[in-house]
């Protein structure tokens, strides 16, 4: 599976009102997560974790590990430096 991640504009459901988007990490992996469709259960289930720890890091209120990010980006075809905010 590959997203289009320039599809992601100001737009987007989870910009913060002034046509700028939150760049957090937890954002990103729903806004992935709701491009494919995917359930916090799916999603949960495909990178090995319950669906409350998946909903605590779309939060921010959890730590992503380097493995979760890994299987993230693998599982939607983004890279590393997107899902983190850096390119």
């Amino acid at each position: 599976m590959i997203i289009d991640t320039s599809a992601m504009t100001t737009d987007c459901p989870y910009c913060k009102g002034k046509g700028e988007f939150d760049p957090t990490i937890g954002s990103r992996i729903r806004w992935l997560r709701n491009q494919t469709g995917q359930s916090q259960d799916q999603l949960a289930s495909v990178i090995g974790m319950s669906r409350p720890a998946l909903v605590n890091m779309e939060q921010g209120r959890q730590n992503i590990t380097e493995q979760n990010i890994k299987l993230i980006c693998k599982h939607f075809g983004v890279s590393a430096d997107w899902l983190l905010g850096l390119q």
